[in-house]
């Protein structure tokens, strides 16, 4: 089998459930791997094996999970033609509940204009938490939402611990990840060599959502300020939209203490490497807004 040879619909497949960590053992898929099994390599099958196994967790959670309430990390809203006023927000993963054990990246629409420039009122002040108002678990709430009615979510400051500020209806318009946490007590579960995020965008917005290993970790997003102009030229720029995983090439992971935050760059300059346009190796130096964004080590490791 040429290892250059691909199947597009697995490899999207993959990139959409974030199964593209390890760029560097690309696999192929052989249009005859039925007719000829025997002819898969050990890599191809490993790694289809990972992709059932992770649509397993996230179906397994489905169906067993208790219902809660998820609380999101707002980004800032914005505005393209395609979805009205809308943001990206991150799920608040934690380890020790069932229910949050979840990285998950979605995009919400605004449904009621007035909701509009109540958010961008509380914006001004301060970054938001959003919170389903119903419980859920989280995979159906993220359906339920998708509906031209959207859910009711419950807005309040991230830095604040006081009741609920407004709520507002919002729609799921896509969810660029979602991924079950690894099961902890996996002894093969080790932290990579490098630390990875997960960067999505759009409407001149750019974040990155940093990929979470195993028990300790941390959870983080943060915009990105400057990306190279051919990043958004026709060969790469659709990645954005879809989202991809990229390495910090000169940031190993702390293996004695991969909870802290590893952004500490003065320049707020980072080299990256990801699998670009044909799944061609690509690296660019990135500029980010600053170096912390919404961090946290405590809640996610509870």
């Amino acid at each position: 089998m040429e290892p250059g040879t691909f199947g597009q619909s697995l490899v999207d497949f993959e990139n959409s459930i974030g199964l593209t960590v390890n760029t560097e053992n690309q696999f192929g898929c052989m249009v005859n791997t039925v007719m000829n099994p025997w002819q898969a390599s050990g890599e191809f099958v490993w790694r289809v094996g990972e992709i059932y196994r992770e649509a397993c967790l996230l179906a397994y959670g489905w169906q067993l999970d208790p219902k809660a309430k998820h609380m999101f990390v707002c980004g800032d809203l914005q505005y393209t033609e395609k979805n009205g006023w809308f943001m990206f927000a991150n799920v608040v993963g934690e380890f020790g509940k069932k229910s949050h054990q979840y990285e998950c990246v979605t995009k919400l629409a605004v449904v009621n204009q007035a909701d509009v420039i109540k958010i961008q009122q509380y914006q001004q002040n301060g970054g938001l938490f959003a919170s389903n108002k119903k419980e859920e678990v989280l995979y159906q709430m993220l359906l339920d939402a998708a509906d031209d009615t959207g859910a009711e979510f419950e807005f309040n400051y991230r830095n604040q611990s006081g009741g609920t500020l407004f709520t507002a209806s919002l729609k799921v318009v896509d969810t660029p990840r979602i991924k079950h946490f690894e099961t902890q007590s996996d002894p093969d579960l080790q932290y990579p060599d490098n630390y990875q995020y997960f960067m999505y965008g759009e409407g001149g917005k750019v974040y990155l959502s940093h990929m979470i290993t195993k028990k300790p970790d941390f959870q983080q997003v943060v915009e990105v300020e400057t990306l190279p102009i051919k990043m958004y030229g026709e060969k790469d720029g659709w990645l954005l939209w879809y989202g991809f995983p990229v390495t910090f090439t000169d940031l190993p992971v702390d293996q004695n203490n991969p909870k802290a935050n590893p952004l500490i760059e003065s320049d707020r300059t980072y080299h990256i490497k990801f699998a670009g346009e044909k799944h061609k190796n690509r690296e660019m130096d990135i500029v980010l807004k600053d170096n912390t964004g919404w961090f946290d080590n405590y809640a996610l490791n509870r």
